[in-house]
């Protein structure tokens, strides 16, 4: 009786090899008479980025630029002038730019000067005038490029601004067309 059960046993052993010789699962194989492939899909997924930076990398920063004149060129403008340095990453592509701000103003004074006295031009990443939204200009699918805006300011009304020191802050959106 006990050999009539190994025998069973022996069996059924033999079977089951049989019936998963070559049975291949997603994430396994096994084999007792060659190779075996399995299949594994991959997905990698990349988001919508966009990463704009004005001024330096330093987190939590807002740089300043100071245009200030000491050439007595308040007549042409030449010497209010100053630049920034801009950096944009998308991985969504051109992207639109937004810059948003009230005035300039004296804190001694409360005096203002219109931020659209202050023109800004670049040469790679179009640089938007105050109160202005404007595509990014830089195109393809993928952008990953620096730039420097250049300000000046030109004082635009019959007389010059009262002499001060005139703050304002401008805030610079970026969105996806």
């Amino acid at each position: 009786m006990k050999k009539k059960t190994m025998m069973k046993a022996v069996g059924m052993v033999l079977v089951l090899l049989l019936v998963f010789t070559g049975t291949v699962w997603a994430d396994s194989a096994s084999s007792l008479t060659g190779d075996n492939d399995v299949q594994l899909d991959f997905s990698v997924v990349i988001p919508n980025v966009i990463y704009f930076r004005v001024g330096n990398a330093v987190a939590g920063n807002i740089d300043t630029v100071t245009l200030q004149d000491d050439n007595f060129d308040l007549l042409d403008g030449s010497g209010f002038t100053g630049s920034i340095e801009v950096e944009l990453i998308s991985t969504s592509g051109d992207v639109n730019i937004e810059a948003s701000g009230g005035n300039l103003q004296d804190g001694s004074t409360f005096t203002t000067i219109p931020f659209s006295d202050i023109t800004v031009t670049s040469s790679i990443i179009t640089a938007p005038a105050f109160g202005n939204t404007v595509s990014s200009g830089v195109g393809g699918a993928v952008v990953n490029t620096t730039d420097t805006w250049n300000f000046a300011y030109l004082w635009t009304s019959t007389d010059p601004p009262p002499s001060g020191i005139y703050d304002g802050t401008v805030t610079y959106t970026v969105t996806i067309p």
